[in-house]
């Protein structure tokens, strides 16, 4: 998967082995500690539903080598998985990103990241009023998932000058 994260094949094989002995990959990947294991308990947890332990371990993955665009596995922009993880689990996979302290300021970076950008921007348009989109974004300490996450909101019509305001000045801040 390393070589290619956006190669669907090992996810094929991984799904049928999910389908033919979960309990035994399950047993591998539960407390999974090494970057193998974590990036397959991503994808486990995604076949099993849980799209929020997915995420976090694909945040946990892409913060330890953020040089390889982990994000482009089919699944990650999979409609299953973008309609169902939670804004608070895909804001704490976006900040494991960061853990390492990695110059993700790139323009190489950017594009290996625009998954990520993507399903910001899927997940918050399930948000009904600017005030939330606000909230999440304040949870955001990375500028560019921030900010893509403010203009977003911004261009909604008809906003309340005060809630926009309140939006910019986040932004800006």
């Amino acid at each position: 998967m390393a070589s290619a994260p956006g190669n669907p094949e090992p996810y094929a094989a991984l799904a049928q082995l999910w389908k033919d002995k979960p309990s035994e990959l399950a047993e591998v990947v539960q407390g999974a500690d090494s970057l193998r294991t974590v990036l397959a308990q991503s994808y486990v947890d995604f076949l099993r539903g849980d799209m929020d332990g997915a995420a976090l371990a694909m945040g946990s993955v892409t913060g330890v080598r953020p040089d390889i665009a982990w994000a482009d596995a089919p699944w990650f922009s999979d409609e299953r998985f973008l309609g169902a993880v939670s804004a608070d689990a895909l804001a704490e996979a976006a900040m494991r990103t960061m853990d390492y302290g990695h110059d993700l300021d790139t323009e190489t970076m950017r594009e290996r990241f625009r998954p990520w950008f993507q399903a910001v921007d899927v997940v918050s348009a399930r948000f009904s009023t600017l005030s939330e989109l606000i909230e999440l974004a304040r949870e955001m300490p990375n500028d560019s998932y921030r900010n893509l996450l403010i203009d977003h909101a911004c261009a909604g019509p008809a906003l309340p000058a005060e809630l926009v305001a309140e939006a910019r000045h986040i932004r800006n801040g």
